[in-house]
């Protein structure tokens, strides 16, 4: 795709500072600093009126970038799927006067009805938005959920999950009309399933350099403490089936020793093997490796993205990865890069 705009679609839950400030930072970089793409689609897995900190990641994408915008509430489907499936009884519905009622799905909604929904619901009774719901005659027989529906689970492989990422996928292309390039997870709260996995090319941060640990970016340096690790770093990942196993795309290495390592790592080894406070989230080296680490996250995603519309990265349709040349590579190592990009800003 030498020379070709990106398409790119951006999955988020929206849930924090940090979703908008990476929104922001991508856009600045599309429009100022040589990131050859645009975001087509915004997608997100919560409803934006359900959270304050969503609804202000729903405004910045929709209403000052104007990117189209989709979401589906993930537990809002997980409950109705529930009822639809689960073991239930039918009652008849006698009471009101209206000849609608609710049925079992939601659809997807979209950001222009947006605002019309959301003012009259908050002027009418403080309450989120209504989803459009298709109508059903007067007296029709609905489930009722049982009283204890299973808990909740993320496995992709679960049949609920499956479902739902079908209806995303039709949302993104029929719906909406669109065909990424490449699609970021930019903190996407919900594993995406097998079949989304192989339908686009998808990548997502992991805090960890190619073959380090797994697991959240707490667990990663718990590990590295505890194996006495030498160095880390950050990635890119292609997102497969398998959790925070997909092939690096592109990364960063930083060494976690020398200075202004070495003192925290002896103030740690005087501690006994015992002690809880090898494993507190206020121990002085572990903070300082989560804020190497955290400053090179937002860098290295735009980083990858450039390198995409530069054409030094390619995913073939089999999900393999080569460079500019047509070579294999185990991920495109932008090191180099990087440590210029952060110098003066990494705390010693």
């Amino acid at each position: 795709m030498d020379g070709v705009m990106y398409k790119l679609g951006w999955f988020s839950t929206g849930r924090d500072k940090a979703a908008r400030d990476l929104l922001r930072a991508v856009q600045y970089n599309i429009k100022h600093n040589g990131i050859k793409a645009e975001i087509q689609f915004v997608f997100s897995n919560r409803d934006p009126t359900s959270d304050p900190e969503t609804e202000k990641f729903f405004h910045l994408a929709n209403a000052i970038y104007k990117l189209p915008y989709s979401y589906f509430p993930w537990r809002v489907f997980y409950k109705a799927y529930w009822r639809e499936h689960a073991p239930s009884e039918q009652i008849p519905l006698f009471q009101g006067t209206g000849t609608t009622v609710q049925a079992p799905y939601p659809t997807l909604v979209q950001g222009g009805s947006y605002h019309r929904r959301f003012a009259y619901q908050r002027q009418r009774r403080k309450a989120a938005p209504l989803y459009q719901m298709p109508l059903v005659p007067y007296g029709y027989q609905i489930p009722l959920l049982p009283a204890e529906a299973p808990p909740l689970r993320h496995d992709p492989f679960e049949q609920w999950r499956l479902e739902y990422d079908k209806k995303v996928i039709d949302a993104i292309e029929n719906q909406m009309g669109f065909h990424p390039d490449l699609c970021v997870l930019a903190g996407y709260m919900l594993i995406v399933s097998p079949e989304m996995c192989q339908r686009y090319n998808m990548i997502n941060l992991h805090p960890a350099a190619p073959g380090g640990p797994t697991g959240t970016w707490q667990e990663v340096i718990w590990q590295l403490i505890d194996n006495k690790a030498k160095e880390t770093g950050v990635m890119m990942h292609l997102v497969t089936p398998e959790l925070d196993k997909g092939p690096p795309v592109a990364y960063c290495t930083f060494p976690i020793r020398g200075e202004p390592f070495d003192r925290y790592w002896r103030k740690l080894e005087k501690l006994p093997s015992n002690s809880s406070k090898r494993h507190d989230e206020k121990n002085s080296l572990f903070r300082l490796i989560r804020q190497h680490g955290l400053a090179r996250e937002f860098p290295l995603i735009i980083s990858t993205l450039k390198t995409f519309g530069q054409g030094k990265i390619k995913i073939t349709a089999d999900k393999k990865l080569f460079d500019s040349e047509g070579k294999p590579i185990n991920g495109y190592n932008l090191t180099d890069e990087i440590n210029e990009l952060v110098k003066g800003e990494i705390p010693q």
